[in-house]
């Protein structure tokens, strides 16, 4: 008699994971459709104000640019300048070395920003 109590049991335990299988998939399918609408909704949300965060960052681009080009230049003036110390001209040869790795990267960064304002409106 133990075994035919056990099997039943087996029985419908089985068939309640199969159930709750197919609710956890249902479950999941509403999941990802309201995801992707939430995603989709987003994108285009973001394709309308795409102009404007643009011109913010070539703005930003070529302003850091030019304060970094003008660091690098007062540097090298000052390397000149104070000569007669051997620690503070080491010093700001390495600061023109690093502000003008830094104004190229800065140059680097707006030249790509031109080209992909040039190929958005081919």
């Amino acid at each position: 008699m133990a075994k035919k109590r056990g099997r039943p049991a087996k029985k419908t335990s089985r068939s309640a994971k199969s159930a709750s299988k197919s609710r956890s998939s249902k479950s999941k399918n509403v999941r990802s459709r309201s995801v992707k609408s939430k995603t989709a909704s987003s994108r285009a949300a973001s394709r309308k104000s795409s102009s404007r965060p643009n011109k913010v960052n070539l703005r930003l681009v070529i302003n850091n640019m030019i304060i970094f080009f003008l660091l690098f230049v007062v540097s090298i003036i000052l390397t000149q300048i104070l000569s007669y110390s051997i620690v503070l001209e080491n010093l700001f040869a390495i600061f023109s070395i690093a502000f003008a790795f830094i104004t190229v990267a800065f140059l680097i960064t707006l030249l790509v920003f031109v080209f992909m304002k040039f190929l958005r409106k081919r």
